[in-house]
C-alpha cells in the first residue's frame, strides 16, 4: 500500500520496498535477530529504514521497569542508528495507534486517546535517541496521529467514534479493534508518505493518486488531509503547573516529562519561610515533610498529586503510560555534571571578581540598548563584580546568518574571551520546528551544533 501511494504521488521515481517483519516482535528482539543485523550492515542500501516496535511496548515509559522498553532503547541507540549512519539512510520511527475501545485496558491503557498519547511520547523518545547518536534525518511516520484526527473530527461532530461502526474511525480497525483494516492500512501508508516527503506533500487531493478501492474518494480526501496534518504537527502537551513538580528535557521531537528525584518540589514562601518538601517514598507515597503528612501520589494514567495544609495546592501529572508497576519509585537523580580541569567555578555563597558577556543577535537585542539594562541589573546584584557587555547584532538576522558572518566568527574565535555567549535568532524562525522545509530553521541548528 505504500508503494502504491508513494509511487502514484511521486511520478517518474521507482520507490521499491522490503521488510523483515515477525508478529508481536520489539525493536529489541529485532536488534538481537543476527541475521537480520548482518543483512543490514551488509546487503543492499536503503534510502529509509522503518522501524515498528511491538504495539504496547512503544507506548509504555523508560525506566518503569519494562525491560522490552529498555531493550528497545537500547537497540535504537546501540544497534539501529550505527546501522542507518553507516548506510546514509534516513531512520523513521513508525508510530503506531491506541486501540480501538478498551482492548488495551489489560495492559493499563484506559482508552484509545490515552494509549495513543502514550505512543506518541515513546517514539519521540526513541527518535531523540536516534537524533542524539548523529541520525540527524530521523523523523516519525505519525500513523496513530492520523488515527487521533480523524477520532477527534468525529467527536467534534457529534459522533462516538470508538463504538460507532459507522464512522471513519472505526473503519481504520479490524474487527478485533486493534490491526488495522484495509482502509486503515491505506491510512498508515498515506501517513508514512507524508512523513517521507513532506516537500512534495500538500493538503489536497489529485484523482492521479493511487486509492485503494476499499476507500471512497471523499474518504481518501479526509485520510490526505489529516495525514498531511500529521507531517506538520508540532506536538507538545504541556500543563504549565507540571514546571513546578518534575523536570523535563526538550527533545527535537517533543516535550518529554521526567519525574525529577528525589524532590518532587520545594515550594519556599520568603515571608513566612515555609519550605515544603515532597519526596518519593517507597509504595508510591509522598511524604511532606515540612506538614508531617503523607500524599497517595495517585499513578493510574491520569494522576494528581495533592495535600492538605498551607495553601492545599493541587497539581495533575502527566500521564502515567502504560502499566503500573506497584512499588515502583522514580531513578534516582543524575550525577552532577563534571566540571572540566580548564573551567574555574566560584564556591557557593561566592561570585567572581568579573564577567564579560558577549550578545549575537537581531534587533529583539538591540533595542532599548538590553544589553547595558542586563548589565546595570547583574552589576546591582553582584557587587564587586565587574560586569562587562559586548554584541554584534543586525536586524532581522537569523542564528545561520551570524553563523556565516566570517568576521564574527573569526573575532570570537580569535578575540577577546567571554565567560557567556547569548544566542538569539530571528523573531519567527525561533519557533518554527525542525524537518518541515524551513530553510533558515535547519540553517540555525547547523550553526548552533557546528560553528
Amino acid at each position: 500500500e505504500f508503494q502504491k501511494v508513494a509511487q502514484s504521488r511521486l511520478p517518474g521515481t521507482t520507490v521499491t520496498v522490503a521488510q523483515n517483519v515477525v508478529g508481536g516482535r520489539t525493536i529489541g528482539e529485532a536488534a538481537a535477530d543476527t541475521s537480520l543485523v548482518a543483512a543490514l550492515k551488509g546487503g543492499a542500501k536503503y534510502d529509509y529504514i522503518v522501524l515498528q516496535d511491538q504495539s504496547l511496548v512503544g507506548g509504555i515509559p523508560a525506566n518503569t521497569g519494562w525491560a522490552q522498553r529498555d531493550d528497545g532503547e537500547d537497540a535504537v541507540r546501540d544497534v539501529f542508528s550505527p546501522i542507518a549512519n553507516d548506510m546514509g539512510a534516513t531512520l523513521v520511527f513508525y508510530q503506531t495507534w491506541g486501540r480501538r475501545g478498551t482492548e488495551g485496558a489489560q495492559w493499563g491503557f484506559t482508552d484509545f486517546l490515552q494509549m495513543e498519547r502514550c505512543l506518541e511520547d515513546g517514539y519521540a523518545t526513541y527518535a531523540d535517541i536516534a537524533y542524539r547518536q548523529g541520525c540527524s534525518k530521523t523523523m516519525i511516520a505519525r500513523a496513530g496521529l492520523l488515527f487521533r484526527k480523524i477520532y477527534e473530527s468525529a467527536v467534534a461532530l457529534g459522533q462516538t467514534p470508538s463504538t460507532d461502526s459507522s464512522t471513519l474511525f472505526w473503519k481504520l480497525y479490524y474487527t478485533d479493534g486493534s490491526h488495522p483494516s484495509t482502509i486503515g492500512s491505506y491510512a498508515i501508508a498515506t501517513a508514512m508518505f507524508y512523513a517521507m516527503f513532506p516537500q512534495t506533500s500538500y493538503a489536497g487531493w489529485e484523482d492521479t493518486w493511487y486509492r485503494n478501492p476499499a476507500v471512497t474518494v471523499d474518504d481518501a480526501k479526509t485520510i490526505s488531509q489529516f495525514a498531511f496534518d500529521t507531517s506538520s504537527s508540532q506536538i507538545e502537551q504541556v500543563d504549565p503547573a507540571l514546571k513546578q513538580l518534575w523536570g523535563s528535557y526538550l527533545s527535537r521531537f517533543n516535550k518529554v516529562w521526567v519525574i525529577r528525584a528525589p524532590a518532587l518540589l520545594c515550594e519556599h514562601d520568603m515571608v513566612t519561610g515555609k519550605c515544603h518538601d515532597l519526596t518519593v517514598a517507597a509504595g508510591n507515597v509522598v511524604e511532606c515533610t515540612s506538614l508531617s503528612t503523607k500524599i497517595t501520589k495517585i499513578t493510574t494514567h491520569a494522576a494528581q498529586l495533592t495535600w492538605t495544609g498551607g495553601d492545599s495546592d493541587v497539581f495533575t501529572s502527566p500521564a502515567v503510560c502504560g502499566p503500573t508497576i506497584a512499588g515502583s519509585v522514580p531513578p534516582p537523580p543524575p550525577p552532577p555534571p563534571v566540571v572540566p580541569a580548564n573551567m574555574t567555578t566560584s564556591p557557593p555563597g561566592t561570585v567572581p571578581a568579573s564577567v564579560s558577556v558577549f550578545f549575537v543577535g537581531n534587533s529583539y537585542t538591540q533595542f532599548n540598548n538590553m544589553i547595558v539594562e542586563f548589565q546595570k541589573v547583574a552589576q546591582s546584584r553582584l557587587p564587586g563584580t565587574t560586569v562587562t557587555v559586548a554584541q554584534n547584532v543586525v536586524g532581522g538576522r537569523t542564528i545561520g546568518e551570524a553563523a556565516a558572518d566570517t568576521s564574527l566568527v573569526a573575532a570570537l574565535k580569535g578575540g577577546a574571551k567571554y565567560d557567556y555567549i547569548v544566542l538569539q535568532d530571528q523573531s519567527l524562525v525561533g519557533g518554527i520546528p525542525a524537518n518541515t522545509g524551513w530553510a533558515q530553521r535547519d540553517d540555525g541548528e547547523d550553526a548552533v551544533r557546528d560553528v
